[in-house]
């Protein structure tokens, strides 16, 4: 058992310090621009005196796949446990430099595990991964290897890419690769948020009432927020290339079952947006503009517009005439539809997904916070045709959506749900302190405390030892959506010594785990997103929280 563990540390270790480095661009060789050679077909012209000539390019060539190790076998573990084990480590067979180094890693990495591996079969059957296997692509001059490593309970897998210019004999970085396919940074890390989320959304939104239905809703917006935050989603993903010369990437989709992630295989969408553009006016104050993933909405200035805003109880400045953008789009959209919910007419916009899912935009509570954020999809609403508003016996007003086989759902309680549902790894208290510098020198220190019970319980305080001051405020969040910032929220904070309308505002919370460390943390991120900070001083500001145990 000692071994084992002491061969799935290492494994891991090593694996992990490989797939988080990117690697450096070798310099290429360069060409000589005097050499040349002449044309067979070439005949000097009349009126020149020099023999045409063209530059010599690198010449295509076969570069063969061998294997370092090619062990398998079948072991006998100290319980009588019958274990299958496979390990097939490639190496390059080209005489460059950059060939060499990539060997040199594949087998300081991979070899090791088999290495540690076989020990491990040998002193107790016990080996410390089962499968070490490989697959190769060639794309014309490129040469692609995507190498899996699985460890003995099989769900715990993780992978490495190497891509090789076999003519020009130099290792390829994935900036490279997105550089010959003409794809920005921001283009190719968008697209992979896409694929991820469609790849998270299609697993776990058919199952959602097996995990728990309502009780799962904050789990299923923080895996999902997790899988596409900036954490996860990086340049620094094993990209590849297909003999289609398709780009691939592997990257971690949040899991609700055994381990907290599993890696899948993602095609990114890298076309150009073709898409027709698509515009819903709703009634003369709210027009809405979608092309492709991007939505764009503008107020109108309307008496009907003051009306609804007045009853609203808005009472700050419209940005009339603005294109206001959006965030949290990465769904592949089929239409939008615009409406007003309950006996204020609060506008609502809904999208209707290719799949049939619906996400929405509560517009009044992204106004308010001065950012555009959609939510969903909404879980429990599924195979949806299209939707259509009807007004209660109250005078109040619901929307509904029409599923393939005509039922009308009304969609008012799976917002309201969706909306007030906080994952557990939010609540609880968190802590914070800074130093403020005055004029003339002085400072004094700050401490804040944040207690969030759920989206309708938070309560922060600053205190201030040095002024002898204590801050207390109290409120409310509202799920809006999420970006790769993190799970967006709207609030809405009172002085408990004030009878003023409050501040309002958008932020983004992230949560995330410190094992590793000596006393493990837990943090809280908060990034100020729009409206009146939360207790940062600008917007795009982030403040860390510190969880309180006991």
């Amino acid at each position: 058992m000692k071994n084992r563990k002491v061969a799935r540390a290492l494994s891991i270790a090593l694996l992990l310090s490989l797939l988080c480095a990117c690697g450096q661009q070798p310099q290429q060789p360069k060409t000589d621009s005097t050499d040349s050679v002449q044309s067979p077909d070439s005949t000097q012209s009349p009126d020149t005196d020099h023999e045409e000539s063209m530059i010599l390019l690198p010449e295509s060539k076969e570069v063969s796949i061998s294997e370092l190790y090619s062990e398998d076998g079948v072991c006998i573990d100290l319980g009588g446990a019958e274990m299958k084990y496979s390990y097939h480590v490639p190496q390059i067979e080209d005489d460059t430099p950059d060939a060499a180094l990539i060997n040199e890693e594949i087998a300081t990495l991979y070899g090791e595990i088999v290495k540690i591996s076989l020990e491990g079969v040998k002193n107790n059957g016990v080996p410390g991964c089962n499968i070490i296997t490989y697959e190769s692509y060639r794309s014309g001059d490129i040469l692609s290897l995507v190498i899996k490593c699985a460890y003995y309970y099989e769900y715990f897998e993780e992978f490495g890419t190497y891509n090789y210019d076999t003519a020009k004999g130099v290792r390829l970085t994935n900036e490279d690769i997105l550089a010959m396919k003409d794809v920005t940074q921001e283009q190719y890390l968008y697209a992979v948020r896409c694929a991820a989320v469609k790849c998270y959304d299609d697993q776990y939104f058919p199952i959602w009432e097996d995990f728990g239905g309502i009780s799962l809703q904050g789990a299923y917006q923080e895996r999902r927020s997790w899988t596409l935050s900036i954490k996860n989603i990086t340049l620094d993903l094993p990209l590849y290339l297909d003999s289609d010369g398709v780009i691939h990437t592997i990257a971690a989709i949040g899991c609700h079952a055994g381990a907290d992630r599993l890696y899948q295989t993602l095609t990114p969408d890298l076309e150009e947006d073709t898409a027709d553009v698509e515009t819903e006016e709703y009634l003369d104050f709210l027009t809405v503009t979608r092309r492709d993933r991007e939505l764009t909405i503008r107020f109108n200035q309307t008496q009907l517009c003051a009306e609804i805003l007045e009853a609203c109880d808005y009472m700050d400045d419209v940005p009339y005439g603005r294109e206001l953008p959006v965030h949290g789009l990465y769904g592949d959209y089929a239409g939008i539809f615009c409406d007003t919910i309950g006996e204020l007419g609060a506008p609502y916009i809904f999208l209707l997904t290719k799949e049939g899912r619906v996400e929405y935009i509560d517009v009044l509570a992204c106004l308010r916070g001065e950012y555009f954020c959609a939510g969903g999809p909404l879980l429990g609403v599924d195979d949806v045709k299209d939707f259509t508003a009807a007004s209660d016996d109250d005078g109040s007003q619901s929307i509904y959506a029409i599923t393939g086989n005509g039922e009308k759902v009304e969609l008012d309680q799976f917002i309201a749900t969706d909306q007030h549902n906080m994952d557990i790894s939010f609540t609880g208290d968190w802590g914070f302190s800074r130093t403020v510098s005055m004029d003339g020198g002085s400072s004094y220190e700050e401490f804040f405390s944040l207690t969030l019970s759920d989206c309708d319980n938070v309560v922060l305080t600053c205190y201030q030892p040095d002024l002898d001051t204590k801050m207390e405020s109290v409120g409310h969040l509202i799920y809006l959506g999420m970006t790769e910032k993190g799970t967006v929220y709207a609030y809405r904070t009172w002085s408990i010594y004030s009878n003023g309308p409050g501040v309002e505002g958008v932020i983004a919370l992230d949560v995330e785990y410190d094992y590793r460390a000596a006393v493990p943390t837990c943090t809280l991120t908060i990034t100020e997103l729009g409206g009146t900070p939360f207790i940062g001083e600008q917007t795009g500001e982030t403040t860390v929280f510190v969880k309180s145990f006991g």
